[in-house]
């Protein structure tokens, strides 16, 4: 992971039975991409794509997965467009003009950045049916509405796509193998099925033992993932994006240059030789190794001194890898690596003084881990020496005699069968590779050169010691190896000059191999599985003894089980007659990131994308992130969304809110990638507030840690703690309404207390253009490989932070958000309580059924047509009481509209509000608490339907005309009431917290005059509602003497319910407003200006964008404008202004689909 230990626990296995551990992530800025060319061709015909995906950037054409590197008319694509709809594209004969075969564009848009879609395509081309022959699934649901002019679904029945051809590679996060339209995002779990069908024979018959469920599952209303049991086929894989941890001996890891200080991770040890070389770069190859110590370089392709110059190339030898500093050799900006990695016996913390055959200084010479405490052979006493006698690998420095040979002790078990020496101190020196024959001869080569062998004076080495290949005095180093059964082979092989050649006898596939002719002028070649992990056919050569850039040979070496096989006749492998010898070392990783966890071992390419990009943050424990949809103009988001570059002032908010004097604690760290100003901050911000983006750094509710060590809030700035630059780690504490910040773990105390509310973590600039700043929330303690990562998980076990977060503080994360009120992991959705059908109306009597529940409350609106009022009815009435939302009337009977309710359902009568014939309805319907109860709570006795777990209760009473209390049945006070005179003809009187006892809304008013939206009272209620009764004043609107009375009353509840207010910006980027759930319903209304009430539901507007609208009068829908999106953790404006996003406060009640917690991206 980007940490050093597998940490986040993937959700909560109460409820996800595959919690998912780890997803990768993807910065489209890299051009990251994973590749694989099938080394056979099977169905091309059938297959099914599967994938769960996070978005980050949006706006911008972004691969999903394809091939496109073909012929020009041959391709299959499916991809994220620059309008955010999903695009499937293919064409499979290849012609001078393009003939496509499929294309298919969404109607729907997907950007939702706040939690995880699953994406399913499933091809079959042999269906009889078009429509058949390729299926699209979003979080289960097939798609169906595509766009005009991208509706043509595969035209040929049985052609063949360039899926699972041998000529085309195929990518995942990318639609081909170059730079086109990359993905920026986080991918989890992606499995590729070759050669199966969904349906079970040509004519669409469905496959009832392999389907869209073998990939996901409804639990409670939520899709969630399921691990696939079945085959894969030829060229099936999966990715899971996880690393093996616990490797030993020898590794190999690629990496992207930055020019900037990095982490490089997925080693799975802590190395002490570290070989790298840029594959696109001419430069040297460089040799670190934690016995001379960091930033002390040799090159493989030279014969000059150890260079100790430089202080920022290697820097330090890390428990999962190593960091580099900026030197442009192992670090040049864009270039792509690779780095050997073997580990001895550990870095050495002193340098022998003591003489041949004495005890060593403490701490000079490590074996397997530990001090020696006694004496090494050997005429020479070593310097430092550090070995591994498990996998035979030992590195030993010393100073050579003056005159002659000695012998030197190596630490290891059985005698070395090559070891590599390099004088150290002369500019002029040669490398000697000593290497010992089966037979028992010795000869010698050299590294640096290309030259064959002469045969060696010097004594074989023993199990103890080697013999220095100098006598100068000068000071060298020797990296020593012997074969170890199943984990590493020293031998030599015959060339024959003939394509076909195999070697065997090494006793595992090799991981990692090095060949050099003894007889013959060739280079030094290196092919590992690492840099060619999609095949075992490696063509991709470094030369140890050059500096020049990757090449391709012509033919390859395939890697065997037991060996490899040369493919080539040509020199550098299979020379005739020539004698070679090699290096082999096994892969000792289970897996890695980039490999398939099928059982077919169909591994792929990874192209700038690390083992620092793996994270814990998954569909099953969703990490909070930048907030791509909550971000000012000037701000630029990338790596995940975990970086900001603030161009001028502005801020950006995280995807999790929380209430700050809730009873968790929360913790996140920021780095400081570049130089800050000193306005540069990090901070909280109230949700949903209208200056949470203002560019002052002042405004009301918002509370900054400045770079200039100052804090600000509510245009305050006083003096707080140390200032903070480059390099950094800026980390803040949240807890019972007090906000801590830290500086490299240093607290700074408490800067701000008292605190109440929905707050987010947040950044800002507020003084010109800002540095590069990146947030972890919990899921990245390198910071993208910028820092060695410290693996701290918090009070839960959740997250990879730098330093170890306060005492019970946890991780932004939705497995650490608090249970919502209506909690799925207790067998509870929130349609148990809310639901909305549609359906069309006929005149005549009959059941409406799909709600899910006996509704105690409806609300029930014609679509289309001529107008009709807004019908309510309620279970506390009866249902053939009924209440004209859009007028003042008082109430009226109709026995033949809504006649009854159903426990799925109500009954429809004859009349034609509301089942005109061939009208189309909406009925929106919550659930209460069934009959209603006496309730004496307050001074008027009330009749009472509660549902005290969704907080919605329905009250009747007898209205007194003096003030008054009633009880409403709920355990918290009310936030939004709406009060009816049953027998006069007054206001829809609504009172909302927001709003407070001194400002009423009616829904049937728009607001006009000098009273708009709120209107001053003060004759409605004479107090706030308490957690027990209504306090009444003596209007008749809310307490008219002698007249029944009706109250609809809500409280918050979490993940379930809101009632809040937001600012419009009137911009097309409207406000985002965060309510903690995926909505299902929203009523929306202007209050400082004259604006209709505006109506918003999940079942007229199944996806994104939400565009049809009903407002407060009898008018039918209006549609279709791109108002809104409807998104995992609440909602995001996408209209100018129309009393939904103008630049006003804005009173918004919403009811959810789903809690965040548990949400699907939509």
């Amino acid at each position: 992971m980007s940490g050093i230990l597998s940490i986040g626990g993937g959700g909560d296995t109460g409820f996800y039975s595959f919690p998912l551990e780890q997803s990768i992530r993807f910065n489209d800025g890299d051009n990251p991409r994973f590749t694989r060319t099938p080394s056979s061709t099977s169905n091309r015909q059938k297959f099914v794509w599967s994938g769960w995906i996070k978005r980050g950037d949006l706006g911008s054409g972004q691969g999903i997965f394809g091939t496109a590197t073909g012929a020009a008319t041959e391709f299959f694509i499916m991809q994220f467009t620059s309008s955010d709809t999903i695009f499937i594209q293919g064409a499979s004969t290849p012609s001078s003009s393009l003939v496509e075969n499929v294309r298919l564009g969404t109607s729907q848009v997907f950007r939702d950045v706040g939690a995880w879609y699953h994406i399913v395509l499933a091809v079959d081309t042999t269906q009889a049916t078009a429509s058949n022959r390729l299926k699209l699934y979003v979080n289960g649901d097939s798609i169906t509405d595509f766009s005009s002019g991208n509706n043509t679904y595969p035209t040929t029945q049985n052609f063949n796509t360039p899926i699972n051809n041998t000529s085309f590679p195929l990518a995942v996060g990318a639609i081909d193998t170059g730079t086109l339209d990359p993905f920026d995002g986080y991918m989890a779990e992606v499995n590729f099925v070759d050669g199966l069908s969904f349906f079970s024979d040509t004519s669409g018959t469905a496959n009832t033992s392999f389907n869209i469920n073998s990939f996901g599952e409804t639990k409670n209303g939520i899709w969630i993932p399921k691990q696939y049991t079945g085959s894969y086929g030829t060229n099936g894989f999966r990715l899971t994006f996880e690393d093996d941890t616990t490797v030993e001996g020898f590794n190999t890891v690629l990496y992207n240059g930055t020019g900037a200080t990095k982490s490089v991770g997925g080693v799975g040890f802590e190395p002490d030789l570290v070989w790298l070389k840029a594959r696109d770069g001419t430069t040297n190859h460089q040799l670190f190794d934690s016995v001379r110590g960091v930033n002390k370089s040799l090159v493989s392709n030279g014969n000059g001194a150890e260079d100790t110059s430089s202080t920022n190339k290697l820097t330090s030898f890390d428990s999962d890898g190593f960091s580099l500093g900026s030197h442009a050799t192992p670090n040049t900006s864009d270039k792509d690596y690779v780095a050997w990695c073997w580990q001895a016996g550990g870095a050495p913390t002193a340098d022998n003084s003591a003489g041949a055959g004495a005890t060593p200084t403490a701490g000079s010479v490590k074996i397997d881990g530990s001090n020696l405490g006694s004496a090494l052979a050997g005429t020479i006493p070593a310097t430092r020496l550090s070995a591994n006698t498990t996998y035979g690998f030992s590195i030993v420095t010393y100073t050579a005699n003056n005159g002659s040979h000695g012998t030197v002790g190596h630490g290891l078990s059985s005698a070395p069968e090559l070891y590599i020496n390099k004088n150290r101190s002369s500019g002029s020196s040669n490398w000697v590779v000593s290497y010992t024959f089966v037979d028992g001869t010795h000869d010698r080569l050299r590294l640096n050169l290309t030259s064959i062998a002469d045969a060696s004076s010097l004594a074989l080495p023993t199990s103890t010691v080697f013999t220095s290949p100098m006598n100068n005095g000068d000071d060298a180093v020797t990296y020593c190896f012997h074969s170890v059964d199943g984990y590493s082979k020293i031998g030599s092989y015959t060339g024959t000059g003939s394509s076909g050649l195999s070697v065997t006898g090494l006793g595992f596939k090799p991981a990692w191999l090095m060949v050099k002719s003894a007889t013959t002028s060739e280079g030094w070649q290196i092919i590992d599985n690492t840099r060619e992990a999609a095949s075992d056919e490696k063509q991709e050569l470094l030369f140890a003894n050059l500096s020049n850039i990757e090449t391709t040979m012509s033919g390859n070496v395939e890697f065997t089980n037991d060996g490899f096989d040369l493919n080539t006749a040509i020199g550098n492998f299979n020379t005739l007659n020539a004698t070679y010898i090699y290096m082999a070392f096994a892969d000792t990783r289970d897996y890695a990131f980039w490999t398939d966890q099928s059982g077919n071992n169909n591994d792929f390419q990874h192209t700038n994308v690390e083992h620092t990009d793996i994270v814990p943050d998954t569909p099953t424990n969703n990490f909070a992130t930048l907030n791509f949809l909550d971000k000012g103009n000037n701000v630029s988001l990338s790596n995940g969304n975990l970086v900001t570059d603030l161009v001028a002032d502005d801020a950006v908010l995280s995807t999790i809110h929380f209430e700050i004097d809730g009873d968790e604690s929360w913790y996140a760290e920021m780095l400081c990638q570049t130089t800050p100003n000193n306005n540069s901050a990090l901070g909280i911000v109230i949700s949903n507030n209208s200056d949470r983006l203002d560019d002052s750094g002042g405004a009301s509710n918002t509370y900054w840690y400045f770079a200039n060590g100052k804090k600000r809030s509510t245009g305050s700035e006083t003096s707080y703690g140390a200032t903070w630059t480059t390099g950094d780690i800026i980390g803040i504490a949240v807890s019972g309404g007090a906000v801590t910040f830290y500086k490299n773990n240093a607290s700074q105390g408490q800067a701000f207390t008292g605190l109440t509310g929905s707050f987010s973590i947040a950044i800002g600039e507020f003084n010109g253009n800002g540095p590069a700043l990146r947030i972890n929330y919990g899921q990245d303690s390198s910071f993208g490989g910028l820092k060695i990562p410290q693996g701290n998980a918090d009070a839960n076990g959740n997250g990879d932070f730098f330093y170890a977060p306060p005492s019970n503080h946890l991780a932004l994360c939705t497995d650490n958000l608090p249970n919502p009120g209506i909690n799925p992991n207790a067998g509870e959705s929130p349609d148990d309580y809310f639901n909305t059908v549609l359906y069309i109306g006929n005149q005549s009597v009959r059941t409406i059924t799909g709600v899910g529940f006996q509704p105690d409350w409806i609300w029930a609106k014609r679509r289309s047509g001529t107008a009709e009022s807004h019908i309510l009815v309620d279970s506390v009435r009866g249902a053939t009481i009924t209440n004209k939302a859009n007028s003042l009337n008082a109430n009226g009977t109709n026995v033949n509209g809504i006649t009854g309710f159903d426990a799925d359902g109500f009954d429809l009568g004859t009349s034609t509000e509301p089942n005109t014939n061939s009208a189309t309805y909406v009925a929106w319907n919550w659930k209460a608490g069934g009959t209603a109860v006496s309730n004496t709570d307050g001074t008027i006795t009330s009749s009472v339907s509660a549902s005290t777990e969704s907080g919605f209760s329905i009250v009747g009473y007898t209205g007194t005309g003096s003030n008054a209390t009633v009880g409403h049945g709920l355990t918290a006070a009310p936030d939004f009431v709406w009060i009816k005179n049953r027998d006069a003809s007054t206001n829809q009187y609504i009172y909302t917290t927001p709003g407070g006892t001194g400002k009423q809304l009616s829904f049937e008013d728009n607001g006009s005059g000098s009273s708009p939206g709120f209107a001053s009272t003060s004759n409605k209620m004479t107090a706030v509602p308490s957690s027990t009764v209504l306090n009444l004043a003596t209007s008749a609107a809310v307490n008219g003497s002698g007249n029944d009375m009706l109250a609809y009353c809500f409280h918050n509840v979490e993940g379930y319910s809101k009632v809040g207010t937001y600012e419009g910006n009137a911009s097309a980027d409207g406000a985002f407003v965060y309510t903690g759930f995926r909505p299902a319903w929203i009523l929306l209304k202007r209050v400082d200006a004259t604006a209709p009430w505006t109506i918003f539901d999940n079942k007229r507007d199944v996806d994104n964008v939400v565009e049809h609208i009903l407002f407060n009068t009898s008018a039918v829908e209006l549609a279709p404008y791109d108002r809104m999106d409807f998104v995992s953790n609440g909602f995001k404006l996408r209209d100018t202004g129309s009393g939904v996003n103008n630049a006003d406060t804005i009173l918004y009640l919403a009811f959810a689909e789903q809690p965040f917690k548990y949400a699907n991206a939509r």
